[in-house]
């Protein structure tokens, strides 16, 4: 399940990913952050997968071709999770996109908000 998170406003977005992570559920997420680009040029992103215990390979895909689609318009991307995936995922796209991504425990959720705002 997908939500858009309520304190998402301006240039970010918020995302709670609950159970599976589809490519259903990643295809609504890159029309929203399609949508913003469109109206600010660039996007910061939250993603709290704390609650999200499985993600379908072609929801992988999904969100792989939406990174590369939009590489340069991503300022930064905030991963929230203890799954150690999520923090494998953070530190690789640290070096590989042209913003920057931080992955934060599900404690820290505030201070991911503070840091992706920054």
């Amino acid at each position: 399940m997908l939500e858009i998170l309520p304190e998402s406003s301006g240039n970010v977005v918020g995302a709670r990913i609950a159970g599976r992570l589809g490519g259903d559920e990643c295809k609504l997420l890159a029309v929203r952050i399609e949508e913003l680009i469109d109206e600010h040029k660039a996007v910061r992103l939250l993603l709290d997968v704390s609650e999200c215990d499985r993600v379908d390979p072609a929801a992988a895909w999904e969100e792989f071709i939406m990174g590369v689609k939009h590489w340069n318009e991503l300022e930064r991307i905030a991963i929230v999770g203890g799954a150690k995936w999520s923090e494998v995922a953070a530190g690789t796209l640290n070096r590989l996109a042209y913003g920057e991504a931080e992955h934060f425990t599900a404690d820290e959720l505030p201070g991911a908000w503070v840091w992706v705002r920054r």
